[in-house]
């Protein structure tokens, strides 16, 4: 069959399929650009809390979601609310939520950008679940957004990076593709700057992560308890827990295990102290 819309995407794919060409549909979405040209996750988010009565978990959701973006900012209730009625933000979210109706059902994976909080990141997995039905979701475009001028900036997008890689191996992301780029205006930090010279603390992470964590995974589980973020996976030839903290927490590791910082620095010390930045535990099978 063909699709009977004939939005531009749509008509391309139909070619494809008029030829006896097998086609995977993807919707492509975009993160916190939608604040600015297209509707958002965030604001579908926060729109959908509005919805339920839920005014003041909305607009912390909102102050999370957008506390590193490059547009203005409602800072007060007052703000916010005049925000979720101006026009343009009531049409973006018409759009996006149009999206989710009429292709929820013709996609077979769901493609997404993702540049806020790693602390969100399964939040909008599960919400984009939920609305479209469909557990096949992929991010062709995952960063790390920070402003200029954030005390260590391009350490705390590196620490970013891992948990977000991380996540979406836990959350079970078909693909994911971490975008490379620096992008100043848009606060993003990529593996090099815009002069194109290399980050080495976003750079270091990306080899790290990939290196541990880019495996065919046979089993996940969450032990996350308390302030301690704990993720374990099983790949063929090692587990892998992924570990953080939201407070300062300290960890035993078991024997035979090697424990790496976020940067790829292996720590020699078999109790290790936890805080915002992720370590690698890492036990041979």
């Amino acid at each position: 069959g063909i699709f009977s819309w004939d939005a531009p995407p749509l008509k391309k794919i139909n070619c494809f399929l008029q030829r006896g060409i097998k086609v995977i549909p993807v919707m492509r979405t975009v993160g916190a650009e939608w604040t600015v040209r297209h509707p958002s996750w965030g604001l579908l988010m926060t729109k959908a809390l509005l919805e339920e009565g839920r005014e003041e978990e909305a607009f912390q959701l909102y102050k999370a979601y957008f506390q590193e973006a490059y547009v203005r900012r409602a800072t007060s209730l007052s703000e916010f609310h005049r925000l979720m009625r101006n026009e343009r933000v009531r049409e973006h979210i018409r759009k996006g939520s149009f999206l989710l109706r009429r292709l929820k059902e013709v996609v077979d994976v769901v493609n997404f950008h993702y540049y806020e909080s790693p602390r969100l990141f399964p939040v909008l997995i599960s919400f984009i679940r939920e609305r479209t039905g469909k557990e096949a979701l992929m991010n062709n475009e995952l960063g790390s957004r920070y402003r200029l001028g954030v005390p260590q900036r391009e350490r705390r997008a590196a620490e970013d990076m891992v948990k977000k890689l991380a996540l979406s191996v836990a959350m079970g992301l078909q693909a994911v593709i971490w975008f490379p780029f620096s992008n100043d205006r848009h606060h993003i930090v990529g593996l090099g700057d815009e002069g194109r010279r290399p980050i080495f603390a976003t750079l270091n992470a990306f080899k790290t992560s990939t290196r541990f964590l880019n495996r065919p995974l046979l089993s996940y589980r969450d032990l996350s308890k308390g302030r301690i973020r704990h993720h374990s996976f099983l790949f063929p030839s090692w587990k892998v827990d992924v570990v953080w903290s939201e407070g300062k927490e300290t960890v035993e590791v078991e024997g035979g295990c090697s424990v790496y910082d976020f940067q790829g620095s292996e720590v020699t010390r078999k109790r290790i102290r936890l805080g915002p930045s992720p370590a690698f535990i890492v036990c041979p099978r």
